[in-house]
């Protein structure tokens, strides 16, 4: 495959022209079932310096993604395959909007963020598989958890996931 592992859940392509198939997409789901944060990142750009950074993100039906914001950093979000919501919060930690992308005809399927808001997502499908588009370069210090959202790995994390799942669920 044209792709290469740079750190636990984040590849590279290693060809040029940058070209994706589903063989990649396949891989990376995979990777993300492998992965204990249950997501893989396919990074476009070549550097975190980059003043753009184009990522392919797939995401396991069971991920948490702890509620963050970005800091002076625009998002946009296009949805490639599978159905999620993306929850946008107030400061006290209380669900402001939910919208429920999917790729059924009149579903919204990309959402952009443009200022520092609270968000994340909910799967709803075995996987989610989408474009990530941001400002470069990366710093971590630009990305604000959440102070009333778990930590990622704890087991109150996973009992957050599971409220907020069981709120928005429509089944």
């Amino acid at each position: 495959m044209p792709i290469v592992q740079r750190s636990s859940n984040v590849f590279v392509l290693t060809d040029s022209p940058d070209v994706v198939d589903s063989g990649i997409i396949d891989e990376l789901k995979r990777a993300a079932d492998a992965s204990p944060l249950k997501r893989a990142r396919l990074c476009l750009h070549r550097a975190n310096e980059d003043p753009v950074h184009e990522m392919l993100i797939v995401l396991a039906g069971d991920v948490y993604i702890r509620p963050h914001r970005h800091l002076g950093k625009p998002e946009s979000f296009h949805l490639l395959e599978g159905e999620v919501s993306a929850l946008f919060f107030n400061v006290e930690g209380e669900p402001e909007r939910e919208e429920r992308l999917g790729r059924s005809p009149g579903r919204p399927f990309i959402y952009r963020v443009t200022h520092p808001v609270y968000h994340t997502q909910l799967v709803w499908s075995e996987h989610v598989v989408f474009y990530e588009c941001t400002r470069g370069p990366f710093n971590k210090g630009e990305t604000e958890f959440a102070p009333w959202a778990p930590e990622e790995g704890l087991p109150a994390a996973t009992e957050y996931l599971q409220f907020l799942k069981a709120k928005f669920s429509r089944s």
